[in-house]
């Protein structure tokens, strides 16, 4: 958008992007300076009492979503 290679809507036209773009960088960063973390996707489940959907659909979907071809030797059994 900066750039003006992408549209942007006539509400947001015109702005200093450069201060848009330093605000939104505030918050890269917590008060002592350093640059914050998200937190894994356990805690966050943990967190919203969801650590049993977690460790139970997420964990063994998401494994096997993600697997590479060495992994996907322990799903399958190819034949000829």
């Amino acid at each position: 958008m900066k750039a003006g290679k992408l549209p942007v809507p006539e509400a947001i036209k015109g702005q200093d992007w450069d201060a848009v773009i330093a605000k939104a960088e505030e918050h890269l960063k917590d008060e002592k300076g350093v640059k914050r973390k998200l937190p894994s996707l356990r805690q966050i489940a943990e967190k919203c009492g969801l650590e049993k959907d977690y460790l139970g659909y997420y964990s063994f979907f998401s494994e096997a979503t993600h697997a590479g071809h060495i992994e996907l030797e322990t799903y399958l059994q190819l034949t000829e």
